[in-house]
């Protein structure tokens, strides 16, 4: 009885850090039905809108991290793509972002059926990443970004950019690198980190660096 009560206690205190439970919990029956009930919930919106949960940190090992991005991705395999539009309607950020990492991550799964709709909020993420690094060059090149000073029309005329051929301009941007890997990297230690009994450090489970550390220190010691 006691166990019970316990039990119940960690999972009452789990949905109060991590309001988002309920509905991960709901997308993993697969059944949309379970879903709709939680989502009108208020505070579950209210989560969705404010995803205060992002970067918080279970303080039990054995707790689930429950936000945003675990829920998208939830969604994803779950193949409820209507979930994680309804998502996008409360928070098109990191819900964006979201459905990115997670069909960056099954991108290597022929046996999962994507939705046309999730391949398109992933390659809108893509082309507000490309145009963050290209969109200067762009506006430059087409003259349309507004000088300050009429001196600066003239050199904005004859810049390099401006003047440089459509295929030579093509090629300079077919090296620009979005840096797929390095965000889905940051992104996987902001979903799975947790606090290491190890070292006690943030670290993804089962890729604590503390033993790594320790016989790096070993062999330095050792050098005359």
């Amino acid at each position: 009885m006691w166990s019970f009560l316990s039990g119940r206690s960690n999972s009452t205190l789990h949905s109060i850090d991590f309001p988002l439970q309920a509905l991960q919990d709901a997308i993993s029956t697969g059944n949309e039905s379970n879903v709709w009930k939680v989502l009108r919930q208020q505070r579950i919106r209210n989560e969705l809108i404010h995803s205060t949960t992002t970067h918080k940190v279970p303080r039990d090992a054995q707790q689930q991290k429950c936000n945003v991005f675990t829920c998208v991705q939830a969604a994803v395999q779950e193949n409820l793509p209507r979930v994680v539009l309804a998502m996008y309607r409360f928070n098109q950020d990191d819900v964006r972002l979201a459905t990115w990492y997670a069909l960056y991550r099954l991108k290597s799964d022929q046996k999962v059926k994507l939705s046309r709709d999730l391949i398109a909020l992933a390659q809108t993420q893509r082309r507000l990443w490309l145009w963050d690094r290209i969109g200067a060059l762009v506006l430059l090149r087409h003259r349309q970004v507004t000088p300050r000073r009429a001196s600066q029309r003239q050199v904005y005329a004859v810049h390099p950019v401006a003047l440089t051929p459509v295929e030579a301009f093509k090629i300079i941007l077919s090296f620009i690198d979005l840096h797929e890997s390095r965000e889905a990297r940051l992104l996987k230690f902001l979903i799975e980190a947790r606090q290491c009994p190890i070292c006690s450090r943030l670290c993804i489970p089962g890729h604590c660096k503390a033993g790594r550390l320790r016989k790096m220190e070993r062999r330095v010691s050792k050098r005359p």
